[in-house]
């Protein structure tokens, strides 16, 4: 429990109450309340340097730095981030003050970033590793007592390896988009856009020049996340997207690492949240007086994770920054879970892995990440409120090879990668909302019942476009996994979806739901999702004996809100039927949406499902604890009466504690339906951390079917409803 007051008098004044408390003393008049409050404590004391470094990763960090470096003369980089001050001359005194105890430890400042909207303000510092090493033996001195620093964390690593050369192929040219105005960014490393699946295909912006610090060969990420997002696995034969991509390289190859192939990673002189902020604001507002370089995107893709910044308790400042641009641009981030890298500890050695089952491998897999999921969390910035979260499937399109010294340890493509890592999200919130194929993963046997990545070259995964070894080279490509893969084949599901939504709007000639699309794109990704037989292994293997409820806490813990199906969320058949809705809503108000029942659904005795999806972009509020100012729902009460089903998967309460609420209801039960019946599905908002003063874009998708083969000419009877029309606003109390 933390507790902020207006100065240290204040916070003097708790101590002498809680001492007072402790020592069976009574409270002065006024505040006997705060005997409650002590009597849940088990101690009361200021911040202080203990506070300031756990579960920040810095301590294993600058272990690992002393370790390198020390005897030397090397210096440590690390950041400083403050607790904020509102006003503008405190800040500028706070930094000034710790850059001069900075400079008194024979240390530098790097860099420094001061972004208002989020409550971030922090520098980037060096010291001598000696320094370090008194610290990690508690030895502290000035600089790391001083009250108005909040934490200390490593410098964002964000590094990705350079893949193995791909293999040549014959790959004809594809021709280019003919839509050149971008609907999708990337933010990502370069682009080795000369390959023949990526001519034409991207607009690079690089203000920064990052791109004159690489060498083909070092193009690595970039190029596989624009293959994917372009032309899906390369194993299947898919058609491309129909937008020309924006690119805006944030990772450049590290120009301290001694290898011939760098890896790619954020730049250590700059701060991530600068990076990305500047590279969103130039997208929509311009920079240095030129205008907006992609005003038309509403999908961004950022597959970069922070290895040592797993979520804690609140969103950092990165997913702070991604929802706040979410809001003010109306644009969605999809951003990838994380790859959690680290070895898995299954207790027995290869050859006992290999003479069981395929079915034991699962369980044996599958409890010994589930055991370590306190270890295995999302990473910054995927606790994002306003972002969609994706995870990764243990799942390809590939015909694999796999080479001797390789396993693959899950044997099932219906569940999440053992690289992918577990949720919850801000509040309980489902996090990541989707898992998508990402590739099977391959493990070696270390010894001693321990397994890692494999160091062979990969010959499963999904196949993408590669970078050249020589000169020339345009046509190589490679396999790779994780869950970057996965996010960049989210973003190509939400370009396809925003060419249907597109196709719908235009022919009921709407031409003002620009600011509600990215909302709209949000909820049709995960429209289509469900758990499918995952849930089934999960819940037999680590939730078996469970109460019901953390069954689904724990399946959704796993799942999310399960594997998606973009198709589904965009097209309808005969027995199925989407509607999309979407708008503004503000504090209080209520929006109803009506779907006609289909008569010949009245009486039926057949299985049935209905699921609703509601997603909106939340302002925020950063200092309060609630952060989501707006919470928008509807309440399917009586909903799944009408139907004649129950409610399915996810938990109810847990679905509404994020900025997406998706419900599945289905069933077989008779019901009657009266003439001209309607399911009414009332979206509300309400004021969560206020102040709420502003209207909150939504996105609404119903879905409607039967099964296969009942006969029910279902779509046919509610087609004019695949946009449903919203009534007037209702006022509620």
């Amino acid at each position: 429990m933390y507790l902020s007051l207006s100065n240290r008098q204040a916070l003097g004044e708790i101590m002498t109450l809680f001492g007072t408390w402790e020592r069976g003393g009574r409270l002065r008049y006024g505040a006997g309340a705060w005997s409650e409050i002590f009597s849940h404590l088990r101690t009361v004391r200021f911040w202080n340097v203990k506070d300031r470094v756990t579960d920040t990763g810095i301590l294993d960090y600058w272990r690992e730095e002393v370790e390198l470096k020390k005897g030397t003369t090397s210096m440590v980089a690390f950041e400083v981030e403050f607790s904020y001050e509102e006003n503008d001359l405190g800040r500028q005194q706070r930094q000034q003050h710790v850059e001069e105890l900075v400079i008194s430890e024979g240390g530098s400042v790097i860099a420094s970033c001061d972004i208002k909207e989020i409550h971030f303000h922090a520098i980037k510092v060096e010291l001598p590793v000696v320094n370090i090493e008194q610290v990690l033996g508690e030895d502290y001195s000035a600089l790391f007592q001083d009250q108005g620093i909040l934490f200390f964390r490593p410098s964002p690593q964000c590094s990705i390896e350079s893949f193995a050369d791909g293999t040549a192929e014959e790959i004809p040219a594809v021709p280019a988009p003919a839509e050149s105005h971008p609907i999708i960014a990337v933010l990502d490393g370069l682009p080795f856009s000369r390959h023949k699946l990526l001519d034409g295909f991207i607009i690079v912006d690089d203000p920064d020049d990052f791109g004159s610090d690489y060498q083909p060969r070092e193009m690595n990420h970039g190029t596989a996340m624009l293959s994917l997002i372009c032309h899906g696995e390369l194993d299947v034969h898919k058609a491309p997207i129909t937008h020309k991509v924006y690119l805006r390289p944030i990772l450049r190859p590290d120009t301290e690492s001694p290898l011939a192939r760098r890896p790619e990673r954020i730049p250590k002189n700059v701060f991530f949240e600068d990076l990305v902020e500047r590279a969103v604001r130039k997208m929509f507002d311009g920079d240095a007086g030129e205008p907006p370089s992609a005003p038309t995107v509403k999908i961004i893709n950022l597959s970069v994770a922070d290895p040592d910044r797993m979520f804690h308790q609140f969103p950092g400042p990165t997913a702070r920054l991604l929802d706040w641009l979410s809001y003010k641009y109306k644009v969605l981030f999809c951003i990838s879970a994380g790859n959690i890298k680290d070895s898995i500890r299954l207790g027995i050695d290869l050859a006992e892995f290999s003479a069981i089952t395929d079915e034991e491998k699962v369980s044996v897999v599958l409890s010994a990440l589930y055991g370590n999921r306190r270890n295995r969390r999302i990473l910054a910035p995927s606790e994002s409120i306003n972002s969609i979260t994706v995870g990764s499937l243990h799942d390809d399109e590939s015909s694999p090879v796999i080479l001797d010294g390789c396993i693959d340890l899950l044997p099932s493509s219906k569940l999440p990668s053992p690289l992918s890592p577990f949720g919850h999200g801000f509040r309980s919130s489902i996090k990541p909302e989707i898992f998508v194929p990402g590739g099977r993963q391959l493990f070696t046997h270390y010894g001693e019942g321990e397994y890692g990545l494999s160091r062979l070259s990969p010959q499963s995964g999904q196949k993408v476009a590669a970078v050249p070894v020589m000169a020339g080279d345009r046509t190589r490509t490679i396999y790779t996994c994780g869950t970057s893969n996965a996010n960049a084949l989210a973003v190509r599901g939400a370009s396809f979806i925003y060419d249907a939504v597109m196709e719908v709007l235009e022919g009921q000639g709407v031409d003002n739901a620009d600011n509600s699309i990215a909302a709209l794109i949000k909820a049709l990704i995960v429209h289509g999702a469900s758990w499918g037989g995952a849930a089934e292994i999960i819940e037999t293997v680590i939730l078996n004996g469970h109460h019901w409820t953390e069954v689904k806490k724990g399946i959704a813990r796993c799942l999310g809100y399960g594997r998606p199906d973009f198709a589904k969320a965009i097209e309808c058949t005969a027995t199925r039927a989407t509607a999309i809705g979407y708008g503004f809503i503000s504090k209080d108000q209520r929006h109803e949406y009506r779907l006609p029942l289909p008569p010949s659904l009245s009486g039926l005795d057949c299985w049935r499902r209905l699921t609703i999806t509601l997603a909106w972009l939340s302002p925020i509020s950063v200092d309060n604890r609630k952060y989501r100012k707006a919470a928008l729902a509807f309440e399917p009460k009586d909903i799944d009466k009408a139907i004649g089903g129950k409610r399915a998967e996810a938990l109810w309460q847990q679905v509404k504690n994020g900025t997406l609420q998706h419900e599945i209801i289905e069933g077989e039960e008779v019901r009657a339906f009266q003439e001209h019946e309607c399911l009414i599905i009332p979206v509300q908002c309400r004021e969560d951390a206020g102040p709420l003063d502003s209207d909150v874009p939504y996105g609404l998708a119903v879905s409607l079917e039967v099964k296969e083969g009942v006969g029910i000419p279902l779509y046919e009877e509610i087609q004019n409803l695949i946009k449903v029309s919203v009534r007037e606003p209702v006022r509620t109390s």
